[in-house]
């Protein structure tokens, strides 16, 4: 998250300063013919957007500190509106007037027009980073609590899984060693089979239950297995069913 912060961090700044300065610097070269012209709207441009994006970008990501979980999204951006909004206005009309002060184009541009217009320049690229910082954070966020309930989920089913099999095997234990009394009195090479038979079986539940994958050869040997005693429990009583 940390290295796609910085990503964010760089080449949002650059997009921001690449923007402003195509579509409110560069027209400066066709109204004024100055040879300083790029030296001053660069500079201009470079100086604005710092003041537009990191400011922004602080306030952004301490509001998300503070308030964190995603519930809290309508909070936490009502209040990056309610303190950026001011201070996008103040850097626009700051702006101006360092530009009008200054007498940086030769002409005056203190007019209300300018002021405005920077204003609202300012305020659509602050708007814009907040939307695009909010809509990043919701996503991320969105994921991870998708790939955590997917996890909790699994675990949730694997626990009812392992319960039903520890409730599972004592019955079944208890069951198949009256068939293998019986047996051995009666039959006792059956009994030998039978013993196998249920020993391969508890090795596949111990094994089993240490992991998550089993191939399907061990489980067909399994069924096979398993079949074999509850024939053998049950005789010709298991076809009928």
């Amino acid at each position: 998250m940390a290295v796609r912060e910085h990503r964010i961090r760089v080449a949002g700044y650059f997009i921001v300063a690449c923007t402003f300065f195509l579509f409110f610097m560069l027209e400066m070269f066709f109204s004024w013919h100055d040879e300083n012209m790029l030296l001053k709207t660069t500079g201009i441009t470079v100086l604005w957007s710092l003041a537009i994006w990191e400011v922004t970008r602080f306030a952004i990501l301490s509001l998300r500190k503070r308030y964190r979980s995603l519930k809290l999204i309508k909070k936490r951006t009502l209040t990056a509106v309610l303190i950026l909004v001011p201070y996008a206005i103040f850097v626009g009309v700051i702006r101006i007037w360092i530009e009008d002060r200054s007498d940086l184009w030769g002409v005056r541009v203190g007019s209300i027009t300018n002021y405005s217009v920077s204003s609202g320049i300012s305020l659509l690229f602050v708007l814009l980073q907040i939307a695009v910082y909010e809509g990043i954070y919701f996503f991320h966020e969105w994921n991870k609590a998708r790939k955590e309930a997917e996890v909790l989920k699994r675990l949730h089913f694997q626990m009812q899984f392992d319960a039903l099999k520890l409730q599972i095997q004592p019955h079944f234990l208890f069951n198949t060693f009256s068939t293998l009394i019986s047996l051995i009195t009666v039959d006792p090479p059956r009994a030998k089979v039978f013993t196998e038979k249920l020993s391969s079986t508890y090795r596949y539940f111990l094994e089993a239950s240490e992991r998550e994958m089993i191939s399907l050869e061990e489980e067909l040997h399994f069924a096979r297995t398993y079949f074999y005693l509850l024939q053998t429990r049950f005789d010709s009583g298991l076809y009928r069913r």
